[in-house]
């Protein structure tokens, strides 16, 4: 299994890092950068664990309701996401315990293999390159394409960002964080955001972004990533995520409708990978083409 957060992992140190993280970005959310909105025209790729569908194999076609269990928000009371959950009381501040959670999304096809990968056993390799058994991360999970129900109002502080550091910077200025900072031994507020293993910085950032109703979501870059081959050279494969903010335990109708169903399986004496496409069909998904990628 692979390594995640949970309620064991907090300290002291790391709740006054995230109280003091979620008190600021609170504060200056209304002014929190939005390059652009999130519309129909955007395409959204959400990875979800195979079984919620009920079936094995390749069924002719699939239920509607089971495939609209992929955008089911789950996570706002359950301490174990880098971005969103609760953040327990500390030293006199009151826990928070968001009405939202978030649905994460990618929106590219890097960020969707590392955080496929992330979801693997961590003893095996990250690169995507002779995979072998590495395919077995991608068996157990399946893809959904999505597309904005509407324009949606999305904090922009994904790598594309040209705002995404000096928020960061008015952010880290406040004197309750800098003190929080070097007590936790980070030197800037980008690296404890995306530490591998202390979601402190980056709940406190959600927490603080999730409070103030007018902001749908977030644009961040992805905290995971994988090694690939390009031109016989190895290379870090990143790309952008986007944390929808959903009532907890609600489909996100309100935000995206699901467009295709995607399953993964593995060619047999291979390191292919046989995707099978399924279209929406009135209240089922039903079956269509199916395509070859070699990872």
């Amino acid at each position: 299994m692979a390594w995640h957060w949970s309620d064991t992992e907090w300290n002291p140190v790391r709740l006054a890092l995230a109280h003091a993280v979620y008190a600021k970005v609170a504060k200056e959310a209304p002014y929190a950068p939005m390059t652009a909105p999130i519309g129909p025209g955007n395409v959204l790729m959400r990875s979800f664990e195979r079984k919620f569908l009920g079936s094995t194999g390749l069924p002719a076609s699939i239920d509607e309701n089971k495939v609209l269990e992929s955008i089911r928000v789950r996570d706002a009371a359950k301490d174990q996401n880098r971005f969103s959950g609760p953040l327990p009381a500390y030293k006199g501040k009151r826990a928070v315990f968001p009405l939202r959670g978030g649905l994460y999304c990618s929106e590219d096809i890097h960020a969707a293999i590392a955080e496929l990968l992330h979801y693997a056993d961590p003893a095996l390799s990250r690169r995507v390159i002779n995979p072998g058994t590495r395919l077995s991360a991608f068996m157990n999970r399946c893809f959904v394409s999505l597309r904005a129900v509407d324009e949606l109002d999305v904090v922009s502080l994904d790598s594309g960002s040209e705002r995404m550091l000096p928020f960061f910077d008015l952010i880290q200025r406040d004197p309750d964080v800098q003190q929080a900072l070097r007590a936790a031994g980070y030197k800037e507020l980008f690296k404890a955001i995306y530490a591998p293993r202390d979601y402190s910085a980056a709940r406190g950032l959600g927490l603080g972004l999730e409070d103030n109703v007018d902001i749908d979501g977030v644009q961040l870059i992805s905290a995971r990533d994988y090694r690939a081959e390009v031109s016989r050279q190895d290379v870090f494969r990143t790309g952008d995520n986007v944390m929808l903010f959903g009532v907890d335990q609600k489909l996100a109708h309100d935000k995206v409708r699901i467009e295709s169903l995607h399953l993964l399986d593995a060619v047999p004496g291979s390191s292919e990978v046989a995707i099978t496409h399924y279209e929406r069909a009135g209240a089922v998904f039903r079956k269509g083409t199916s395509t070859r990628i070699t990872l």
